[in-house]
């Protein structure tokens, strides 16, 4: 059936290639569909590997082509599947941050990127850092720990930065920005 499908192709009788065209398909849909397990990628599948007989320039001398059109089909299945992993890969690694790339999301980090530069000129190197430790969710001891310094004074300077903090959005209430 391939073979007369390609025969036909190249004595362009296009009536007899189309007879053969529709079965050779639905025998490729078949078979790509026991990779990719659905019909409906299957058919493309079965089509993209039939369009390439089309593109190919060297059809006359395919000795076998029932085995060219399968091993097209089994090479095209593949490199779907292979992509399909990789989407998926990529799929999972940004789920967790799919939020912050939303637009919604973006904008949001925008603001927030907006408030952190404020809290920053707002307070000196020390006070930043010891904040920038406290917002990632250190506690007193691992701050210290981190800074060289004692948990009362990383206690003492992010209350000094609350009062900070406290008096700049009073202001910003004010005045705005």
């Amino acid at each position: 059936m391939f073979h007369e499908m390609v025969d036909a192709f190249l004595r362009k009788d296009f009536q007899t290639f189309g007879d053969h065209y529709q079965e050779c398909f639905k025998m490729l849909i078949l078979f790509c569909n026991s990779f990719v397990k659905d019909m409906a990628m299957a058919e493309n599948l079965a089509a993209e590997s039939l369009n390439k007989m089309l593109e190919y320039e060297g059809l006359e001398n395919i000795n076998n082509p029932k085995g060219w059109f399968y091993t097209i089909a089994r090479n095209t299945c593949n490199s779907y599947l292979s992509k399909e992993k990789n989407r998926r890969e990529i799929r999972e690694k940004l789920i967790p941050i799919l939020p912050r790339i939303h637009p919604a999301g973006a904008e949001i980090d925008l603001q927030l990127h907006a408030l952190r530069k404020e809290i920053r000129s707002c307070l000196d190197d020390r006070q930043w850092n010891i904040w920038n430790l406290h917002e990632q969710g250190y506690n007193n001891s691992e701050i210290a720990a981190q800074l060289s310094m004692s948990e009362k004074t990383v206690a003492n300077v992010k209350s000094k930065c609350r009062s900070r903090l406290k008096e700049y959005l009073k202001r910003y209430r004010n005045e705005g920005w």
